[in-house]
């Protein structure tokens, strides 16, 4: 997958070296526009299961911010720049 992506930068010409990171988009890649009403987001605060899978049944994650109103803002910086002007408090 590395070596297609690495393919795939060379030939948009974005880059004139090797990149170190890989932003060209996939062939068949399938942009999808997010409703801030009805999305879920994976807020940097997610735990998530990837790694080993220790029990029968499907993966699950969840996110919970502990933090008062003006505390800790991870979250909301994560979900204002997926979303930018459309997301309101």
């Amino acid at each position: 997958m590395r070596e297609e992506l690495t393919q795939l930068e060379i030939a948009t010409g974005q880059h004139k070296t090797l990149p170190e990171q890989l932003f060209a988009p996939h062939p068949h890649e399938v942009e999808i526009t997010l409703d801030p009403h009805w999305a879920l987001v994976w807020t940097p605060s997610c735990w998530h299961a990837t790694g080993v899978k220790t029990a029968a049944g499907p993966r699950r994650a969840m996110a919970w911010n502990y933090f008062p109103p003006g505390g800790r803002q991870r979250d909301t910086a994560a979900v204002r720049h997926i979303y930018g002007a459309e997301w309101t408090q």
